[in-house]
């Protein structure tokens, strides 16, 4: 074999021997990725237990009812879930949403706070303690709380809107169009946000 040959087949090796260094690196950012996702998860549901069967059943149908703005009726197969499971922060999270929506504040108040004692670091309660300190007019802690939410899960359309709403409410106009801006480039369709936006341009 010639010298020259010899040579770039030398660095054909070199080539391969970096490659394989270089994909067991990523190979390794992956899984390490992968065990602080399963890890966050644990620690995310930590002290919540699974949540009884009939009582789940009752809260995904309370979930449709939801949805279709059926809210009276939401409400009460949501309280029949309660009954069923005290304990299950989603559950008093859904009551406090739709009695929220209903108009009724201080009810939503005692279920949020109940979902929070259960699960404070969970980004969906995160984000109710948010919305418990815009009705409370306390955005200071509603805007502390929410960034927490969004650090969290930077592209939670509701987290947006509500830390928008809760930058607007301590009149930071530049703050809450730069969350309605990352909002409509997730959601182009999202018509709060749109709407907001518009107000700030007219």
């Amino acid at each position: 074999m010639r010298e020259e040959d010899i040579l770039k087949t030398l660095k054909d090796l070199e080539g391969e021997v970096e490659r394989l260094k270089q994909n067991d690196f990523q190979n390794h950012v992956l899984t390490m990725l992968t065990k602080l996702e399963k890890r966050l998860e644990v620690i995310e549901n930590k002290g919540t237990k699974p949540v009884d069967r009939e009582a789940g059943d009752l809260n995904d149908y309370g979930v449709q009812l939801y949805y279709l703005k059926e809210w009276d009726q939401a409400l009460e197969v949501f309280k029949s879930a309660h009954e069923k499971d005290p304990d299950c922060f989603e559950i008093l999270n859904n009551l406090a949403v739709v009695q929220s929506l209903r108009g009724e504040e201080e009810a939503a108040k005692e279920w949020f706070q109940k979902a929070i004692a259960k699960n404070p670091e969970q980004v969906a309660l995160l984000n109710n303690r948010g919305v418990l300190g815009i009705l409370q007019a306390d955005p200071t802690e509603a805007i502390s709380i929410l960034e927490r939410a969004h650090f969290r899960e930077p592209q939670n359309q509701t987290v947006l809107y509500n830390l928008a709403q809760a930058y607007q409410l301590q009149e930071q106009p530049q703050k809450a169009v730069q969350m309605f801006r990352l909002l409509l480039g997730i959601n182009p369709e999202h018509r709060e946000a749109a709407y907001q936006l518009r107000k700030y341009y007219q």
